[in-house]
């Protein structure tokens, strides 16, 4: 109760009142992060939302929830931030400037100042864990993404279509959060496993956009 009277007058329960304006029960909104153990706001507010068909309610009205915080999808400015403070442990490999474009749950409040929703299943929607596969050997594979939807829980789990075989990409690395899109073109290097599922598990693996 605390913690939900400091919001009290600020953005972020702006936020949340744009949540549940789209649908989205009180009761699967939640905060993480420090603030959540007590800290005071030095930043931004960390937000997630619990279950499948709340995270298509997002999806669907993130329009409207940009529009009534006076907020923009993530900026250019704000990716080669992003870049510079977070990629520097990765791969060059990857391309940081073109997967973090893709965050559509990122929401620009202001210069340097943006909150990501994040979303998480509830117990019964949780997919199989594709890290009880055995590892085979690294790998390099080339694909078209076929079902991005996975991409915006934990671990980030996408299907990757290679010459008409499925693969299952996965990773728990938070830099990954809806990296990908439909359509798109991707080179994937990581662990492949048993099952055609191939997991990106350190830095000098990754996720690459094809020319």
């Amino acid at each position: 109760q605390k913690s939900k009277n400091k919001l009290k007058n600020t953005i972020w329960k702006q936020l949340a009142d744009a949540l549940v304006e789209s649908g989205i029960p009180g009761k699967d909104i939640g905060i993480f992060g420090s603030y959540l153990v007590g800290f005071d706001i030095k930043k931004d507010v960390d937000f997630v939302v619990y279950g499948f068909g709340n995270y298509k309610k997002v999806r669907e009205n993130i329009d409207n929830i940009l529009f009534k915080l006076n907020a923009t999808h993530i900026t250019k400015e704000h990716i080669k931030y992003q870049i510079i403070t977070h990629s520097k442990n990765y791969s060059n490999f990857n391309s940081f400037n073109k997967l973090l474009v893709n965050k559509w749950s990122s929401i620009q409040l202001k210069k340097e100042l943006l909150s990501t929703i994040r979303f998480v299943y509830k117990p019964k929607e949780i997919p199989e864990n594709p890290y009880v596969k055995k590892i085979i050997k690294e790998t390099e594979i080339l694909g078209i993404v076929v079902d991005s939807t996975g991409t915006n829980f934990c671990p980030r789990i996408f299907i990757l279509d290679v010459d008409s075989k499925l693969y299952t990409i996965a990773t728990y690395f938070w830099i990954f959060q809806s990296c990908v899109v439909n359509g798109m073109k991707v080179k994937i290097r990581g662990n492949l496993r048993e099952d055609n599922v191939i997991t990106i598990d350190n830095f000098s693996q990754g996720i690459q956009i094809a020319k």
